[in-house]
């Protein structure tokens, strides 16, 4: 079935069954109704918001220069889809390994640490870095 059909579908059954929903269950639905419009605006085939979000990382990762542009659309897809910290990294790091972008995924977790007045012999610190809440 196609995504017009499926948002055609949608839409009728928000009209007929909105009534008998909770409130939380018609933000839900309204947030699913806004990912299938947005996929078909983008011309986009994928299924999830988990293939979705993979696929824009790679992309963005693979054709982006300039990070801050690349990390903003990726920030404003994020904040549009409302994915809490959990399962925004759980998406970049499994969209990292699918992809086998092994120096991305590394810079997520090492940072270089700065040595200002440490001599160090040529080597550079690092420090690890994992933020789960």
């Amino acid at each position: 079935m196609s995504k017009d059909k499926v948002q055609i579908k949608l839409l009728k059954f928000f009209l007929d069954y909105s009534k008998m929903m909770s409130s939380e269950q018609r933000a839900m639905f309204t947030e699913y109704k806004n990912f299938i419009g947005w996929q078909i605006e983008n011309k986009l085939s994928c299924h999830t918001l988990t293939e979705e979000l993979a696929f824009l990382c790679k992309s963005q990762w693979e054709t982006k220069s300039d990070g801050s542009n690349c990390a903003k659309q990726i920030i404003d897809f994020r904040a549009q889809r409302h994915l809490n910290d959990f399962q925004y990294e759980w998406i970049v790091i499994n969209a990292l390994c699918t992809f086998e972008m092994w120096e991305r995924l590394k810079h997520l977790f090492i940072k270089p640490v700065s040595t200002v007045g440490v001599k160090r012999m040529g080597r550079q610190s690092f420090k690890l870095i994992i933020s789960w809440q």
